[in-house]
């Protein structure tokens, strides 16, 4: 009689043993997409951009860059511009870090162009070559 009720127990047993790889293997890929969105929900740009002024001066702003809270780039001068141009005001510096700070965001070379300035609005490409 004993004999008689190992056999269904070792029926049960191997369907166990069967089924319990494709469970662990399900499992796993359900762990492994839920760590996937929610890296994508909390991910935030590694290169962030701050207006500051100048020595507490009203009148000269700049940006800064920093990377993971590490200063990375502090820029008081328009790039791209001879000489020693300042901002006019805390949203041209603002402008052009926030654009400093998106191109590094996106794995480009973090230089600005005299076009890129005009397309900001921080200067007009016909002013600058006529002052040449």
């Amino acid at each position: 009689m004993t004999y008689g009720n190992l056999i269904p127990m070792q029926k049960k047993l191997i369907t166990i043993k069967n089924t319990l790889p494709a469970l662990l293997i399900f499992l796993l890929s359900c762990k492994g997409e839920q760590k996937q969105n929610t890296s994508l929900l909390i991910s935030e740009p590694a290169y962030k951009a701050f207006a500051v002024q100048k020595d507490n001066t009203q009148s000269v702003w700049g940006y800064i860059i920093e990377h993971n809270h590490h200063l990375i780039i502090q820029q008081f001068f328009i790039p791209a511009l001879p000489g020693e141009q300042v901002f006019k005001n805390k949203e041209q510096a603002e402008a052009v870090g926030n654009y400093v700070a998106g191109k590094l965001n996106r794995s480009l070379h973090p230089t600005v162009s005299k076009k890129e300035l005009d397309s900001l609005g921080i200067i007009t490409l016909k002013n600058v070559t006529q002052k040449k």
